[in-house]
């Protein structure tokens, strides 16, 4: 996969969205905000684990799916395929 940026969702107080490097690895930022409530969740796979991620679905349907799930129905699906990832939340 070539290096690119990917833009999911932003609004009603959330956002997500990533980008490809160029080792071919996976990075999403996920931001909640609102209230007197802020977060930031950053996402990093490795590259096995992005393309374990894309043989099951495509950048396409993963995009779509977040957008429909956020980032509750993202983490339900890589957690039940057993795709690994690292967090930091700020």
């Amino acid at each position: 996969m070539k290096p690119q940026d990917i833009h999911f969702y932003s609004g009603g107080g959330s956002s997500l969205s990533g980008r490809i490097d160029e080792e071919g690895c996976l990075h999403l930022d996920s931001e909640v905000w609102g209230g007197d409530y802020d977060s930031e969740k950053h996402y990093k796979f490795s590259k096995e684990e992005t393309d374990k991620l894309f043989s099951l679905i495509s950048l396409e349907d993963f995009i779509a799916l977040c957008q429909e799930q956020h980032v509750r129905g993202m983490e339900r699906f890589l957690d039940s395929n057993r795709i690994s990832y690292g967090t930091i939340t700020i």
